[in-house]
Formats: structure tokens, C-alpha cells, sequence
């Protein structure tokens, strides 16, 4: 792939003003040493994606992120996908080689460097809740999946989807099987209590909501020590009630969506400045764990100083 010159990048989706992204990856730039480099972000509906898409000249771009509800419409537009985008048709990175369009999946290979890194992951957490039924679970169960978690329950309002993601994710060897989402009634909090991570891809005050209503509930326990909970979503402010905040309080391993934003986005600038080869994202490669770190830092000090 052409090594990108200092060519800009934008956040595409709607909404988009409340992101982070354009914060965090001007942090990742400075720590690079590519300051001259624009991050910005584009409100794109859907709707408005095929002709935005058309008409923009991609020599003038280094790539895009992607996020909410352009995940799937991107995916279909790309040249070519990659790994995980390969296998859900979800995109939040692409990268353009001249004319050429490469799709990627971050959130699930910077969720998966976060499962990796949790003591409770691996033949130990056998089973699994991921709360939502959209793309952003889609990405949740493949990482859940890749690190060895053997059941799963998807709790959804969206039934219809819960049920398609089921059924493809059978066929790639995890168990889910969907369950309504009525509140913190008794059956969700006896499959909360049953097991050893919690992903929510939920908007953070549906989130926050859940987590209310569950402190609300004497039938609940609070989460345990050997229990995580992540969060991949964030608010447009920092909130004390959500699901993260409730079980880092009650001592479970907790991951808010600000430390997902920057896991997935350390990925993200790493492919759009051609600092490492796609592959090298989903099998670790050490050659590049040090400049992981050093992004990690730099994008967690962003957004705490925000």
C-alpha cells in the first residue's frame, strides 16, 4: 500500500458533534510527530452517504473513520475488506491506496486487545453477555469469540436482529441466544450474575438507565472481582451512572467507552498512516507493542485533560 503523505482524515456519521475522535486523534498526530496532519469530523446521514461518497475526491484524502449508521452502507462501498470487516460487512476504517478503498474493523480488534489484557478472560470466562443487537455487537461477539468465550446471551430490544445475529454466529461456533430487554427484571439479572463479562454496545444512558434500575433491584448482587464489565459506547459527558461505573464500584474489572474510543482508535491511525500492516493488528505482532503503548498513553491523557 502507498505510504500516505500528510493527507487529512475524517470522522464520518451522524451525529458527530459530540465525538472525541477529533481530539484524540490530533493526540495520536503530536505523539507521532505529524502535527501538520487535520482530523475532523463530517455529519453524514445516511442517506446523504452514496453521493457524499461519489463526489469526494479520494487522492485528497488518507481515509476516513466511520461510525453510526454508516458501519454497514461503508462496508458495501469499499474496494475491498479485511479481516473482521470481511467477516461482518462492518467497517469503521477505510483506507485509500489512490482510487482504491480498504475497509477495516477496529472495534473488534482493539476490544479484543482489552479482553486479552483481562486476568478473568480465556478458559475462565465461558460465558458472556453483550447488551444491543446492532453492528457494534456484531464486532463484540467476533472478539468474544476470538478469545475463547463459549456462550453467549444477547439482551436486545430488537428481537429480529438479535435472532440474525444468532443464527450467523452459530454457524462461527458461538452459542447466543437472545433475550428481551425488559429492565433489570429477574431473568437479566440472573444471566448478569452468571457471567464473566458483560459488553454493553448500548448507547451510555440506555446504559446508565440499566445501571439505575439495577441498583434499584434487591434481587441484584452487584457485579464481583471476577467478574468485567466493558462499555463500548460514551456520553457526550462523563457519567457516574452507567454499567462501567457500577461494577468498578462494586470491584469488578471495569472498561468505560473513552478507553474503547482510544483502543480501537490507536488501530485506526496506525492503518491510515501505514504504520503497520493490517494483519499485524489481529496477531499482536510485538513489533509494534511499544508504539502501542506510547499511543495508548498519549490518548488516554487527551481525554482525561478534556
Amino acid at each position: 500500500m502507498t505510504e500516505p503523505r500528510q493527507l487529512p482524515v475524517a470522522l464520518l456519521g451522524s451525529p458527530v458533534a459530540h465525538s472525541k475522535s477529533p481530539l484524540l486523534h490530533r493526540a495520536f498526530y503530536a505523539e507521532l510527530g505529524e502535527v501538520e496532519r487535520v482530523y475532523t469530523a463530517i455529519d453524514l446521514p445516511v442517506e446523504d452517504f452514496e453521493n457524499f461518497w461519489h463526489n469526494e475526491r479520494r487522492a485528497a484524502w488518507a481515509g476516513f473513520s466511520v461510525t453510526m449508521p454508516l458501519k454497514s452502507v461503508a462496508a458495501a462501498a469499499v474496494s475491498s475488506l479485511h479481516g473482521a470487516a470481511r467477516v461482518l460487512g462492518v467497517v469503521n476504517t477505510i483506507v485509500f491506496d489512490g482510487q482504491i478503498s480498504h475497509g477495516y474493523n477496529t472495534d473488534v480488534t482493539g476490544l479484543t486487545r482489552i479482553l486479552r489484557n483481562l486476568p478473568s478472560v480465556g478458559v475462565e470466562a465461558s460465558r458472556a453477555v453483550v447488551l444491543g443487537s446492532g453492528a457494534s455487537a456484531a464486532s463484540a461477539l467476533l472478539s468474544l469469540r476470538d478469545v475463547g468465550v463459549e456462550h453467549v446471551t444477547i439482551i436486545a430490544r430488537n428481537m429480529k436482529s438479535a435472532s440474525l445475529l444468532a443464527h450467523d454466529f452459530n454457524r462461527l461456533h458461538i452459542d447466543v441466544q437472545p433475550l428481551p430487554e425488559q429492565g433489570a427484571d429477574s431473568q437479566m439479572i440472573d444471566t448478569f450474575h452468571a457471567a464473566s463479562l458483560v459488553v454493553s454496545t448500548l448507547p451510555q444512558p440506555v446504559s446508565a438507565a440499566i445501571a439505575e434500575s439495577l441498583e434499584a433491584n434487591q434481587r441484584f448482587h452487584n457485579f464481583t472481582s471476577r467478574q468485567a464489565v466493558i462499555e463500548l459506547g460514551y456520553g457526550a459527558a462523563s457519567s457516574s451512572h452507567s454499567l462501567s461505573a457500577l461494577a468498578a464500584g462494586s470491584g469488578a474489572r471495569a472498561v468505560d467507552g473513552l478507553e474503547f474510543l482510544i483502543q480501537q482508535g490507536v488501530d485506526q491511525v496506525l492503518l491510515h498512516l501505514g504504520l503497520t500492516e493490517p494483519d499485524s493488528l489481529a496477531d499482536v505482532d510485538p513489533g509494534i507493542n511499544e508504539l502501542i503503548d506510547r499511543l495508548l498513553a498519549a490518548g488516554r491523557k487527551a481525554l482525561q485533560t478534556d
